[in-house]
């Protein structure tokens, strides 16, 4: 398995690095969402770079689909992609925690941590580790495009230059983010099947509990659970790829 930095691949890709951040904003305030204290900046381990880290091959695929997109005046966005097993271990410590008020209201309302695991929503051995898993959605590039009103109840991360996918935005853990989940407008419908079509027919395959999660090719690894640290300075090889040795 080898791992780039997505931007070396693709510049144009949009990343946002959650993971490195966990600091999100919410009424004019700001909160952490993997924490015990919901009110305090709270970095997640393995996290210490803001570069987006990702497998070369699953890279190049995420490119043709962009090609594809640019003309139409939108763009590929990636939130997360290659995720060390510490920050695995983590998440897996945080579902064992009290829930945390607004975390709990604005992410898993209707959900229990303690099943997140059976649920693939923060799986204990995950696939992001492995190297064969990105979350990512589409959004607009046009900045004449009007941005979509943030929804009342919206469940998750509000992105406004995300197409809408309904009431719920990323590490929203409930059904809604669910790809059988059909209380949709037909719009927010044809925005989830745009981004199902254009990664199936690039070889990704769905996580059928979140719409933004695609595994590519997860049988080419299935024993290692890489832990190296996200950081921005990585040596990079000849052939783009990173010396995370």
């Amino acid at each position: 398995m080898k791992f780039t930095y997505l931007d070396l691949i693709d510049p144009t890709i949009s990343f946002i690095p959650i993971m490195a951040t966990n600091w999100f904003e919410h009424e004019g305030g700001f909160y952490s969402l993997f924490t015990p204290d919901e009110n305090k900046k709270f970095k997640i381990p393995g996290y210490s770079g803001q570069r987006c880290i990702i497998e070369i091959e699953m890279a190049q695929h995420l490119s043709e689909i962009q090609k594809n997109l640019v003309p139409q005046g939108l763009s590929l966005r990636v939130y997360d992609a290659y995720r060390p097993q510490k920050a695995v271990d983590f998440f897996t410590q945080w579902t064992q925690l009290p829930d945390t008020p607004l975390a709990k209201r604005l992410h898993y309302p209707e959900a229990e941590k303690k099943d997140f695991d059976a649920l693939s929503y923060l799986s204990q051995n995950s696939s992001h580790t492995l190297g064969t898993a990105v979350d990512v959605t589409i959004i607009h590039t046009d900045k004449d495009f009007p941005q979509k009103d943030k929804a009342k109840h919206l469940l998750g991360l509000w992105d406004p230059e995300s197409l809408d996918m309904g009431n719920v935005g990323y590490l929203a853990f409930d059904t809604c983010s669910w790809h059988a989940f059909d209380d949709l407008t037909e719009d927010q419908k044809e925005n989830r099947r745009v981004l199902h079509d254009l990664m199936v027919n690039q070889g990704f395959k769905i996580l059928e509990t979140e719409f933004w999660h695609y595994y590519f090719s997860p049988h080419r690894n299935k024993n290692t659970f890489f832990n190296f640290e996200v950081k921005d300075n990585y040596k990079v090889l000849s052939d783009l790829t990173l010396d995370v040795d």
